[in-house]
C-alpha cells in the first residue's frame, strides 16, 4: 500500500497496522472516539454509541431532540464506558473518526501522518519499513473480556418473524413497504 501512488493507500496502510494489532489482542493506537465523534443510529431512531455494542444506547430521536441526546448524563456515561471498553474494535468506521484531527476533520493526527510521510519516504528510498518496531508479533493475546457476539451458523433456531403490527414498523407508518 505504501509503493502506491495513492495517498489513500498510504492511510489504509496505516489503517492495517492497527488491523493487525487488533488481530495480535494488542491495544489501540488511538482510543476510541464512539459516541463523540460519530454514533450508530437505527432505522427507528434509535442511536447507540457504536453498532458493535447495543448496550451503549443513548436515546432514540423520536423521543428526543438530538441536542438532549447527545449532550445528556446518558451520554455522558457511555462515553465513560467507551473509554475503556474491551472490545478493541478497529474498523474503518471507528478508527478512521479516531484518527483524524479535532483541529480539521480533513486531516490525521500528526502522529498518523507522521507515521504516513515516514514509511512512505522509506519506501521511495528503497528502505524497508520495520513493522515489528510498531507490532510486537511475540505478543499474541487472547482476550477473554471480550463481549461475544451470539452467532447461528451451528444451531437449529425456530425461525419467528416480527410482525408488520410491530411497534418498531408500525413508527415507520407510510415508509413501510415503499
Amino acid at each position: 500500500m505504501l509503493k502506491s501512488k495513492s495517498p489513500k493507500n498510504w492511510f489504509r496502510a496505516y489503517l492495517n497496522l492497527g488491523l493487525i494489532r487488533k488481530v495480535l489482542g494488542q491495544p489501540r493506537l488511538h482510543p476510541c472516539t464512539q459516541g463523540t465523534d460519530s454514533v450508530f443510529i437505527d432505522p427507528w431512531g434509535d442511536v447507540y454509541a457504536c453498532n458493535v455494542r447495543n448496550d451503549l444506547y443513548m436515546g432514540n430521536l423520536r423521543e428526543q431532540t438530538w441536542e438532549v441526546i447527545y449532550n445528556g448524563e446518558l451520554a455522558k456515561e457511555i462515553r465513560k464506558k467507551v473509554a475503556v471498553c474491551p472490545q478493541n474494535c478497529w474498523m474503518v468506521s471507528s478508527a478512521k473518526t479516531a484518527i483524524r484531527s479535532h483541529i480539521h476533520p480533513k486531516i490525521p493526527k500528526i502522529k498518523v501522518f507522521y507515521w504516513v510521510f515516514i514509511n512512505k519516504l522509506k519506501v521511495m528510498l528503497g528502505l524497508r519499513v520495520k513493522f515489528e518496531k510498531y507490532i510486537n508479533y511475540n505478543n499474541v493475546q487472547k482476550d477473554e473480556s471480550i463481549i461475544k457476539r451470539e452467532y447461528y451458523l451451528e444451531k437449529s433456531v425456530k425461525k419467528v418473524l416480527q410482525p408488520s403490527k410491530s411497534l418498531k414498523y408500525i413508527q415507520l407508518k407510510e415508509y413501510f413497504n415503499k
